[in-house]
């Protein structure tokens, strides 16, 4: 018994018999038509099966394409061996079996030409060609997992921009007064005694034996209970050439 395949439908045809080949099984079954007869090894059938389009696939893939091959032969009443294994490794298809048609007539004398063929389903998947799919051709759940991230990315970012606009606390000092050559300047607000802020804050500057720079800018933030936090600069703090230290200043001494 013979068989028709049309390269241009991909139906496969022995007498009232005809499926549609799937389109691996159509370039695997064109490769071995063009070699009819003569025998081909394992690294011919992956140059002409999946390397030309630049394809790699696993030798279980090779043996899953020629079995389905094989099936399709079965399925349309092939009974004998048309792809024959020749060696290991080696393969040949029988010539004088199937004919190939190129204008899309195969079935043109088939009592079912207007009937609707089987359809032979493919579940070789073809790893590379996934890996080389553009990201939005991408399956659904990947798209998903790109938008999470690109939303967290967002989030991050309008979350740094409120915090260094928002959240960020702006302090202003005003002058208050000079006292043996220091200017004392006090944050807005400063709702403690001034005068008894710059008392404390010349004494320890005076008397504590802590290494201070010399500095003529002394710029007192808060003072509460026990702790007064100050800042001493040589020059104004606003200056970007001032070298300033910060300190905490523990005690209670009075005048």
């Amino acid at each position: 018994m013979k068989a028709r395949y049309s390269s241009i439908t991909g139906q496969l045809i022995s007498g009232h018999n005809e499926i549609i080949l799937t389109k691996q099984s159509q370039i695997c079954l064109e490769f071995f038509i063009k070699n009819v007869g003569r025998v081909v090894t394992k690294d011919e059938i992956f140059q002409g099966c999946w390397g030309n389009r630049g394809i790699i696939v696993s030798d279980s893939t090779l043996r899953q394409s020629l079995f389905k091959l094989r099936k399709a032969f079965s399925d349309v009443g092939l009974e004998q061996e048309i792809l024959v294994n020749h060696s290991r490794n080696k393969y040949y298809l029988v010539p004088g079996i199937i004919e190939l048609f190129s204008d899309g007539h195969a079935n043109q004398d088939s009592p079912t030409a207007q009937s609707e063929p089987s359809v032979l389903l493919d579940n070789n998947v073809d790893i590379a060609s996934k890996k080389n799919r553009p990201i939005w051709n991408r399956p659904v759940s990947f798209k998903r997992g790109l938008i999470v991230i690109i939303i967290f990315i967002i989030i991050f970012l309008c979350g740094m921009l409120l915090r260094s606009t928002v959240l960020k606390k702006i302090i202003t000092y005003f002058p208050y007064a000079t006292v043996h050559g220091r200017n004392y300047y006090f944050t807005n607000g400063f709702s403690n005694d001034k005068s008894q802020a710059i008392w404390r804050a010349g004494y320890w500057l005076d008397y504590q034996m802590v290494t201070v720079n010399s500095s003529r800018f002394v710029y007192i933030n808060s003072a509460r209970q026990n702790l007064m936090s100050i800042i001493i600069c040589h020059d104004k703090i606003d200056d970007i050439k001032s070298e300033c230290q910060s300190f905490v200043v523990i005690g209670e001494e009075t005048k």
